[in-house]
């Protein structure tokens, strides 16, 4: 922003504040601060149990959706996710956790859940097709498996959310919320979100440790991840492309 032929603005140059509310800090400062950014730490660092944990409960006027993360001597991980009509927050509305457990199993005992009739879908991983195959064939919901890809773009749409909006209110402003709110009974998901899940503290704790999270205290943010690589990234494309559309035809009647 200090080349002004290119940002007239400066800092406040329209174009820098929309890229500093699209990104995460640590990207905005490294892409357009042209800073060196060490990951140490935990991850969501702009998780803030004052902000983020809330006492949430289930509104039958919204879509209620399900994230999972498959696991065995690690937990296997249920969320029910909620959408603002406006699609512009995330309500993480409980969690329940199994370890030891067959996904068999544990579908057989969702499919007897209160909120299942209310699901519309879940999302899963693509990489187990066939747990996704029995979710399905007890809980008679459908899957969405396009929840795949590298991990850190899962990680970079959480921590986007996790930012208080909209911006130009001041941070005190009651109708300035995160894009995410998690139910203060999800526990073993706030201690993630909090501090469970970190960065290597060095690179010989395992392969590209700069830049990928510990595979570790990690469950609860991989199954809300795939929400939002699921539905929450095609949310967010479809907004591009008809503001892409209508900016088009407002430079098409200009023209003419």
């Amino acid at each position: 922003w200090t080349n002004t032929a290119v940002f007239p603005g400066g800092r406040t140059d329209p174009e820098i504040l929309e890229a500093e509310s699209d990104l995460t800090d640590d990207e905005f400062r490294r892409q357009y601060g042209g800073e060196f950014v060490l990951k140490r730490g935990r991850v969501m660092k702009e998780w803030d149990d004052d902000v983020h944990v809330r006492d949430l409960s289930f509104n039958p006027n919204w879509p209620l959706f399900a994230a999972v993360d498959y696991g065995y001597r690690n937990d296997w991980v249920w969320l029910w996710i909620q959408l603002d009509p406006m699609n512009n927050r995330v309500y993480v509305i409980g969690e329940k956790r199994w370890q030891q457990t067959d996904t068999e199993v544990i579908a057989r005992e969702m499919n007897d859940h209160p909120l299942m009739r209310h699901c519309v879908s879940i999302y899963v991983d693509p990489s187990s097709p066939d747990d996704a195959a029995i979710l399905r064939r007890h809980t008679g919901v459908g899957t969405r498996n396009n929840t795949g890809g590298e991990i850190m773009p899962r990680v970079r749409l959480i921590r986007q959310s996790l930012k208080l909006k909209p911006e130009h209110l001041p941070d005190d402003h009651p109708e300035k919320l995160p894009g995410l709110m998690v139910d203060r009974s999800c526990t073993k998901l706030v201690w993630e979100m909090r501090e469970g899940y970190r960065w290597p503290e060095s690179r010989g704790d395992g392969k590209n440790a700069s830049e990928i999270p510990l595979d570790d205290n990690n469950h609860g943010p991989e199954a809300l991840g795939r929400f939002y690589k699921g539905h929450m990234e095609s949310l967010s494309e479809s907004a591009h492309r008809i503001s892409r559309q209508g900016s088009i035809r407002k430079m098409r009647r200009r023209a003419a």
